[in-house]
């Protein structure tokens, strides 16, 4: 499917400190972060990211010992006009498709869901 990126969900401690030895591996390696969530609960966080090299990044990530997976998602972008997230979602439900994650793009004023 040509909508399909790989996603990595990145399991960190929730912490001071763990999320920017993420962020500067990806720096060092100039992995580029396209868009990125971030779901926590008391302990532990999940990094979702979509990036300009997720198969370099989930090798450099297992290499220092964090615990990563990659997994293939389906990505939309959403028009930055109000009721388009609507439309996108509704007929995203309608086909049968979950929407598990959404969120706004480091770069442009598009949003994306996946």
């Amino acid at each position: 499917m040509e909508n399909t990126l790989k996603q990595l969900s990145i399991f960190i401690e929730n912490k001071s400190g763990t999320l920017i030895k993420v962020l500067e591996l990806f720096s060092k390696a100039k992995i580029q972060i396209i868009a990125s969530t971030i779901a926590d609960t008391q302990d532990y966080g999940i990094f979702r990211v979509l990036c300009s090299s997720p198969c370099q990044a989930y090798t450099i990530l297992k290499e220092h010992g964090i615990n990563v997976q990659l997994t293939d998602v389906l990505a939309i972008a959403i028009e930055d006009e109000p009721g388009h997230a609507a439309l996108a979602i509704s007929a995203l439900s309608e086909a049968g498709v979950n929407t598990s994650c959404t969120c706004t793009p480091s770069c442009g004023r598009a949003g994306v869901c996946w």
